[in-house]
């Protein structure tokens, strides 16, 4: 029974990692996300509890420029607005905004990376 239990936790473990993946992004979302950018669970944990927002947040080290030129690559993404420090995109019904530098909503801190964020409309 234990081990049962066990098998379950495991399983339930491994889901929750995968929905914060980059494969679970693409497929729910259609969109390719950024080569290397790793998932930022606080970030999204924000946007989805605090903001009532369906997105997922990545983080790269990649300059804004490079991280736009690969999403203006991707059959059927279209800029929307650009400016200094960020820029948002569409696919479809998806919004993706990249931002550098960006606020830690939690810290007020500044970043200096890449914030990339995937929103389903």
């Amino acid at each position: 029974m234990k081990f049962c239990k066990n098998m379950i936790f495991c399983a339930l473990i491994v889901l929750i990692v995968g929905m914060f993946s980059k494969g679970f992004a693409e497929v729910n979302s259609g969109v390719q996300i950024y080569p290397g950018a790793k998932a930022d669970a606080a970030t999204t944990k924000m946007l989805k509890e605090q903001m009532g927002i369906n997105g997922v947040c990545y983080i790269t080290n990649d300059t804004l420029s490079k991280v736009l030129d690969f999403y203006k690559k991707q059959p059927g993404v279209k800029m929307i607005s650009t400016g200094k420090e960020s820029a948002m995109l569409q696919k479809e019904s998806v919004d993706i905004t990249v931002q550098n530098p960006w606020m830690d909503m939690q810290s007020g801190a500044m970043k200096k990376t890449t914030l990339i964020s995937v929103v389903k409309n």
